[in-house]
């Protein structure tokens, strides 16, 4: 005598193939993932310093000796002016750059290099870091110029509405003269590694999930009865 139960038979099989239609569509959409997360267009960034230097005289010959804590000041407000009043981020190294920073696709950043860290600013150096990535080396050179352009002309604009005399200028110059443009790509081992086990986690959960019991988004709908009269 067959004492099996056709209605749960019936059961475990609509179980087991839901159980293996959505591991199939977790394994493609984690494969599509994979491939998006290798696929990506690299990001071209650039870097360069904008020195602030003083008027060379008879008692500070080389201006790129002449260190001065009002140079720094000016160096300072002139980011300032050109970021507007939101406190810049900081962060416990000053190497940190765009890439590590932002996922924006373009973006620049002009900022003037603190070495005290999280917790205290510590201002040494009389210069500005100009920084710019983009997707094309091209559109980074340009984002780095008219950073520069706006620099130069932020602290000409200030100078003059100080009254400084043009011969007591202090003056921006570029260091390096020529930077270069990076291409910088994602790891794509660790993208790959981190997408697939991300998604087989999240396929395995579901059709765990899915195989314990029927989902309701599978039961019939419930009619109402209707009323006798």
């Amino acid at each position: 005598m067959d004492t099996r139960d056709p209605a749960g038979e019936r059961s475990r099989r609509q179980r087991l193939g839901v159980m293996l239609g959505v591991s199939a569509l977790g394994l493609l959409l984690t494969a599509i993932a994979c491939y998006q997360a290798i696929s990506g267009p690299p990001t071209y960034w650039t870097r360069t310093e904008v020195v602030f230097l003083t008027p060379s005289s008879a008692a500070n010959p080389n201006s790129l000796r002449t260190r001065s804590e009002d140079v720094i000041i000016t160096a300072g407000a002139v980011a300032k002016v050109i970021n507007g009043a939101t406190p810049p981020q900081k962060y416990a190294s000053p190497e940190v750059n765009l890439i590590g920073t932002t996922t924006a696709t373009e973006a620049v950043s002009i900022s003037l290099p603190d070495t005290g860290g999280q917790w205290a600013p510590h201002f040494t150096h009389q210069l500005l870091v100009v920084e710019a990535k983009a997707p094309s080396p091209e559109r980074a050179e340009q984002l780095r110029d008219t950073a520069i352009e706006a620099i130069e002309n932020t602290l000409d604009r200030m100078q003059r509405e100080a009254g400084v005399a043009s011969v007591n200028d202090m003056t921006a110059v570029e260091s390096p003269e020529s930077p270069v443009v990076v291409e910088v790509r994602p790891s794509r081992m660790r993208a790959l590694a981190m997408t697939g086990l991300l998604g087989l986690w999240m396929t395995v959960v579901a059709a765990t999930t899915v195989s314990r019991g029927r989902p309701a988004w599978l039961e019939p709908p419930i009619r109402a009865a209707s009323a006798t009269t």
